[in-house]
């Protein structure tokens, strides 16, 4: 679960001094007004122009790996600085914006864009957190974006080694230390604009899979027929059925609308493992048709699906068992 405290914040450029700001949702994402700005000509988006810089908060209930962040609408410029970091009870105690804070958050990094709605691909050490910052580019002034979805991850269960080493003159030592890190889930709550979480991912299948007649036995939840905007909640010009999209060619939202159904099917698959949920890939189309960039999702989608790695022939039989965590294991 998350959440985006309930006022942004902007920091003076001159002085230094923090301030609570209106963060609202529009089409494209969220968006900030500062005390110096009336939310017309763009100044309800997260900017550093005029005398103050916007900054977003958001917390999480657990630690999770922050992938991506969807901006969903940009003018100008879209660069933007993040943090990232653990703060113990965050979630509950909610947080301040201060300059203290942003560098007891130890990680930090820019991320840099154009002109064109984008999905910033962040934190390439996977490092976890459970607090999450992210700025306009402070020190510049011409960068205006909104924020319209994030792309996050539950911390993955697994052992860890950790390796210390001292070295001196004439000798060196090391200790190691692990860890297990206890199996966790991950549930985003949609604040204003859908957030969004990944899985483990890895396995996908293509449209081009999803559109024969001898696949159809595999198709779960959904028919050949159901309608593209009733499934998805959109507004499609053409209003094909599910069918009807994966068979249609060219670019723009219809090639989203190939890659859209062809998730949807992964997803609804017990025997695929997908990167999303079915619920997250409603939540990346209806972005999309809401913002009018449909390439950003198609990218997303069709990156997935494209994974393949699965044996046709377990589609339909038997679910395998769960794994069955052990807990508290030391080594």
């Amino acid at each position: 679960m998350s959440r985006s405290t309930p006022p942004g914040f902007s920091r003076d450029k001159t002085t230094g001094a923090w301030a609570t700001a209106w963060l609202g949702s529009y089409g494209g994402g969220l968006g900030v007004t500062d005390g110096s700005e009336d939310g017309t000509n763009n100044t309800h988006t997260v900017d550093n122009g005029g005398t103050r810089d916007n900054y977003v908060l958001f917390e999480f209930n657990q630690s999770v790996i922050v992938d991506k962040a969807v901006l969903g609408y940009v003018v100008g410029d879209s660069d933007m600085k993040v943090w990232i970091g653990t703060i113990p009870g965050a979630f509950n105690t909610h947080q301040a914006l201060s300059d203290a804070l942003l560098s007891s958050l130890g990680f930090t990094e820019l991320n840099l864009g154009g002109s064109s709605t984008r999905t910033g691909d962040l934190n390439a050490g996977m490092l976890a957190g459970n607090v999450l910052v992210i700025a306009a580019k402070p020190g510049e002034s011409d960068d205006m974006f909104k924020i319209g979805s994030l792309i996050v991850q539950a911390t993955t269960p697994g052992v860890y080694e950790n390796k210390g080493t001292v070295t001196v003159p004439g000798a060196t030592d090391y200790d190691l230390s692990h860890y297990k890190n206890p199996v966790g889930q991950i549930n985003i709550v949609k604040y204003v604009k859908p957030a969004t979480t990944t899985n483990t991912g890895g396995q996908g299948l293509t449209p081009g899979f999803w559109k024969q007649s001898q696949h159809f036995q595999f198709w779960v939840g959904y028919t050949q027929t159901d309608s593209f905007n009733a499934v998805f909640g959109v507004n499609d010009p053409d209003n094909p059925t599910l069918l009807g999209a994966l068979q249609t060619g060219g670019g723009g939202y219809k090639a989203l609308g190939r890659h859209a159904v062809a998730a949807l099917l992964n997803a609804a698959n017990d025997h695929i493992n997908f990167a999303f949920t079915q619920a997250q890939v409603i939540a990346l189309v209806q972005n999309a048709y809401t913002t009018g960039d449909f390439e950003t999702a198609q990218n997303i989608l069709a990156a997935e699906n494209e994974k393949e790695g699965v044996n046709v022939s377990d589609l339909s039989g038997p679910l395998p068992p769960a794994p069955t965590p052990t807990p508290g294991v030391r080594t």
